[in-house]
């Protein structure tokens, strides 16, 4: 008897030995060769694999700073010299499409300089970070040439939930399931998971030059050229309607006017001006920027034409052209954009514009 109580305690030891220490270990050799494998060529399966270690919960705090520090490293895009005077632009963005189940991020990017340079931040807080450009003014107009070193500095805190059932909801849960066919469960209450947390900057060179020795923007315009962004860009109209304010009144309109475009073999910037038939061009109302479209060369989306920004203020019918004319101010501003297309664009539209009075509460 004696004997196998000795051997029954020699394995619960055993196994007391293996869950709190042998475990944790392979987790952490485990998880050592997950961001190896990563830093040796990160890809977007290299980092959901990260990600759900973070989710598991299973690896050190200092492993979870390491993994967010390489998940959140930007890709960062500048110009090799721009122009004295004019606002110097930083491109970053995120090399993979990060999605956060059960966690919420809390993301603070700002930029940090000597005392001239603009210090701007932004603050994010969502469950999943696209690889969306963000961009950044180093520079609001740089009195004279020379180097200025910032860095883009990141705050990011990862925190995950965590949902328990009640043994009653996990009976209820099994019968929905397996009787009734719902898949539908109430939460009975939501804890704290695993928190990680990172700090860490991106240094930034920026070189400013004369005007005549800073890169400059390309402008192309040809007939082949011509006619396959005739072909990319397209515009189309959608019958929801829309509400401006103008210092007449509120204003509503239908017929929404939706510029697409597909992949264009160079790059586009726009500004949108609108040519009424029986009036004149409408680039933008009395106060407030004009409309503009940018797109890198092989993209695709869609842009919503706000009608309100055009400050009409007499209701009724309104035909006219749509006019895309190319800007290069706009496309200075993203460093990756090198070439554009320099062309113009016209599409009929037509649309409706009423008065839209505010509903009085009762």
């Amino acid at each position: 008897m004696l004997r196998w109580t000795a051997v029954l305690a020699a394995a619960v030891a055993g196994l007391f030995f293996a869950w709190f220490f042998l475990v944790p270990q392979v987790h952490h050799w485990n998880a050592e060769r997950a961001i190896g494998r990563f830093e040796a060529g990160g890809s977007q399966a290299a980092a959901e694999k990260l990600i759900k270690r973070l989710r598991a919960g299973v690896i050190t705090a200092p492993q979870g700073q390491r993994i967010l520090k390489l998940l959140l490293r930007p890709q960062v895009t500048t110009r090799s010299a721009y122009r004295v005077g004019e606002p110097a632009w930083i491109c970053a963005e995120l090399p993979f499409r990060l999605r956060f189940p059960d966690g919420r991020i809390m993301l603070r990017c700002g930029l940090e300089g000597a005392d001239t340079l603009v210090k701007a931040a932004n603050q994010r807080a969502y469950d999943e970070l696209l690889t969306t450009p963000q961009f950044f003014v180093a520079h609001r107009a740089p009195p004279r040439p020379g180097v200025y070193d910032t860095t883009i500095r990141h705050k990011c805190t990862l925190t995950y939930r965590r949902w328990h059932l009640s043994l009653g909801a996990r009976v209820r849960a099994w019968i929905s399931r397996r009787i009734v066919g719902r898949r539908r469960v109430r939460v009975s209450h939501v804890a704290r998971g695993p928190t990680y947390a990172c700090t860490f900057g991106v240094p930034v060179e920026i070189t400013v030059a004369a005007p005549d020795e800073a890169e400059p923007l390309a402008l192309l315009s040809e007939a082949t050229l011509d006619e396959a962004m005739r072909g990319a860009v397209t515009c189309g109209t959608s019958d929801r309607h829309g509400v401006y304010e103008t210092p007449s009144g509120r204003r509503g309109y239908r017929q929404l006017t939706v510029v697409a475009v597909n992949e264009p073999p160079v790059a586009t910037a726009f500004q949108l001006h609108l040519g009424l038939n029986d009036g004149p061009d409408v680039a933008r109302p009395r106060a407030g920027a004009p409309q503009r479209i940018r797109y890198r060369a092989h993209s695709s989306g869609a842009f919503v034409v706000d009608v309100g920004r055009f400050g009409l203020e007499t209701p009724g019918q309104y035909t006219g052209v749509l006019r895309l004319t190319a800007d290069p101010n706009y496309a200075y501003e993203d460093p990756a954009i090198k070439t554009i297309w320099n062309g113009t664009l016209e599409f009929p539209v037509s649309f409706f514009v009423y008065d839209k009075p505010r509903l009085r509460a009762r």
